[in-house]
Order: structure tokens, then sequence, then C-alpha cells
């Protein structure tokens, strides 16, 4: 068996939850399973990091008052507590909104305040693609049992708005019921196997697309 993230052959298994254990929302069901797959250690650990570091960069960023959010914040709050440092980061690099500032899809300004009663937080793409690659190829291995490895390439993409040409013509259905924190789609168009599509919403606020194609031999 080998790890889902960097490939290697394991001698000792570690399970990586696709979706990190913190973002669970507090009413996510008990029958809801909490999706693993084969990690090696050192992939183990290092999402993990990221996965707490993206954390506490997205969730100031969403309305807590989305039903899809039931517990995160209290979540966020208790993490400030046992780890202060990220508190201190957040305030020091928080700033006002300015024209200039492009947030991430979903992110902010929110229409529900006023724009200057917010601010701005740096954009956590260094954090969120590598996050989103993990979990795109733990979501994969999951369903099919597919390694995103050579031949096979994933590509991620976000939008401000989805188009209605995309819904219409990949027509996603619900593929896997994760709690009301996590919805996953895929499509596979035709009776092909690659290239494969997915759509993603974490916490009713954040879409993310990815593919899944063979590497194209450029000639």
């Amino acid at each position: 068996m080998k790890c889902v993230h960097c490939f290697i052959e394991l001698e000792k298994e570690t399970r990586d939850h696709v979706f990190p254990k913190s973002w669970y929302t507090d009413d996510t069901p008990s029958w809801v399973e909490r999706w693993t797959v084969p990690s090696c250690e050192k992939c183990n650990q290092k999402f993990g990091k990221l996965e707490q570091d993206l954390f506490v960069r997205l969730v100031p960023c969403i309305n807590p008052k989305k039903a899809e959010m039931s517990g995160i914040t209290n979540k966020l709050l208790h993490t400030f507590e046992k780890r202060p440092h990220f508190l201190k980061w957040l305030l020091a690099n928080s700033k006002p909104y300015t024209e200039d500032k492009k947030p991430f899809p979903g992110l902010g300004p929110h229409p529900e305040a006023p724009i200057e009663s917010q601010l701005y937080i740096p954009g956590p793409n260094d954090l969120l693609m590598p996050v989103l690659e993990k979990i795109f190829r733990g979501v994969e291995y999951k369903i099919s049992g597919h390694y995103i490895e050579p031949p096979l390439n994933l590509k991620i993409y976000h939008v401000f708005e989805e188009p209605e040409e995309v819904k219409r013509l990949l027509n996603f259905k619900s593929t896997a019921s994760l709690g009301p924190g996590f919805r996953i789609e895929r499509v596979v168009p035709g009776n092909q196997t690659f290239p494969i599509f997915y759509k993603t919403v974490i916490w009713g606020t954040l879409i993310s697309y990815s593919s899944i194609d063979l590497i194209k031999n450029e000639t």
C-alpha cells in the first residue's frame, strides 16, 4: 500500500483524514463516516499543520450564522485559547478593505455588514491550494481507489460565481454525505473513464472545482 500523497510504499501506515477532524460541524451525525486514507507519517504531520494554519485564516472570513458553520467558530475560539499566537498573527495582519483588495471567492466582503466594519485577512492561497489538493486526492482514492499520480494530473479551479453552463453541462450530483459541513459532487462525462470532475463545498461557502485527467503528451 502507498501513501495517497507522496506515493511511497508504506512500511508503517498512518491514516489521514480527508477532511480534517476539527473542520466537522458539531451537529455532524454520529453515523457519518470521517473518511481516512493511507498516508505516511511525514505527509500526515505536514498536512495536519497546514490544515490548522488554514483553519484559523478561513473561519474568521465566513459568516458564523450559516447553518453549515455550526460550532466551527467556537472551535476557532478554543484554538485561540490554546494557541494565542494565532490570534496575535490575525490581529497583526488584518487590515481594512480597500478597492485594490480582491478577496478569495466566498470569503468576503460580506453584504450583510458595512464594508468599513470588515477586515481583510491576507489571502490563504499558499495554504488553501495544497490542502485542497490533499482533499481531492483523498476523495478520489476513497471513491474510486485511484492514486492521482502520473499519468494522472489534478487541477483545481475557483470561481466567484458558478457558471450556469458548467452546472448544466456537467450535471453535478451529490456523491457522498459527509455531514452539513461538506458536500462532494462528482461527474464523469459520457461513458469515459477520464476526465473526472469534482465540485466541493466547504461550510456552505468555499466552492472548489477540480479535474482529474490523463497527462497529454506535447509533440
